[in-house]
């Protein structure tokens, strides 16, 4: 059983076992966050978005996705860590699945974009977390840890 958070409608009807039904909603979660570690420019063929296409890249536009990337994920930990999943192996496999769709994404995002930053001014203010500090931070994933009781 869940506690300290709200059940979001769609475990109203339980049509997947309830590990299964996390996970969606998990997954949809980090869906709408990897939204913005891909820039997707419109292609010369007709308008049509092509993902990650670095040549129309702003460095303002990649400084946005970096702000909304640690807003969104920030909140997202917040969440997920004030939830608690008593059964150790579901609670370890949906983290486990968290980290497979997020770090590589975040880690490729990072290799790509990191470098427009370097040697600017104030470059940890937009890239303010390592592949490591997010993996630490899904590691504190269901653990039903109050906001204030969370380190960083």
């Amino acid at each position: 059983m869940l506690k300290n958070t709200v059940i979001p409608f769609m475990f109203m009807i339980p049509l997947l076992p309830l590990p299964e039904l996390i996970l969606t909603s998990i997954y949809r979660l980090c869906f709408h966050i990897l939204q913005f570690l891909t820039v997707q420019a419109a292609d010369s063929s007709g308008g049509k978005s092509t993902p990650d296409a670095t040549s129309s890249l702003s460095r303002a536009m990649v400084k946005d996705r970096y702000k909304n990337f640690n807003l969104q994920f920030e909140e997202l930990h917040q969440r997920q860590s004030q939830w608690t999943i008593p059964d150790s192996e579901h609670r370890e496999s949906l983290r486990l699945a968290v980290a497979e769709v997020l770090l590589p994404a975040y880690r490729s995002f990072i290799i790509r974009y990191g470098p427009m930053f370097e040697g600017g001014k104030n470059p940890q203010k937009y890239i303010r977390y390592t592949a490591e500090d997010l993996d630490r931070m899904l590691s504190e994933f269901f653990e039903g840890k109050n906001w204030g009781e969370q380190k960083r």
